[in-house]
């Protein structure tokens, strides 16, 4: 047996709210102005977006000067190490050319030689005021 259409009416689904009470039509919901304090002040609100908007704005230039430096960075540091690379071989450059046996190779090539007579010359000491040589103040 199936029970009548009015008490299923009254049943509540679980899926559906109860419908609600039915107000009288001569009651009407008065919107009044909201309590003093209940609303943020339109100023605060606007300055906070206005704060908001340029530390965002701030940040964006800061990364993009950041981005910049780091490229700008990138090529200093291949430059140094390719003059780096380049000084080290002039280094090992100088360093050949200043070879004794190099030297003496590249004279030959010239056509210099060793020469067969050498004379050492000694310069003779300069006299002193007193007049008095070395050899003189020696034998005191």
């Amino acid at each position: 047996m199936t029970p009548p259409r009015a008490a299923l009416d009254r049943v509540q689904s679980p899926r559906r709210p109860a419908p609600a009470p039915e107000r009288p039509r001569h009651l009407r919901v008065v919107r009044g102005r909201p309590a003093p304090g209940r609303r943020p002040p339109l100023l605060l609100v606007s300055l906070v977006v206005a704060a908001t908007a340029t530390a965002l704005f701030a940040l964006v230039i800061a990364n993009v000067f950041l981005g910049q430096a780091a490229v700008t960075q990138a090529d200093l540091e291949r430059t140094a190490d390719r003059t780096r690379v380049e000084v080290e071989q002039l280094e090992l450059e100088v360093a050949r050319l200043r070879s004794p046996s190099r030297i003496a190779a590249r004279a030959a090539e010239l056509g210099l030689v060793h020469p067969t007579d050498v004379t050492v010359l000694v310069p003779a000491e300069p006299a002193r005021r007193d007049g008095a040589t070395n050899e003189q103040r020696a034998g005191r």
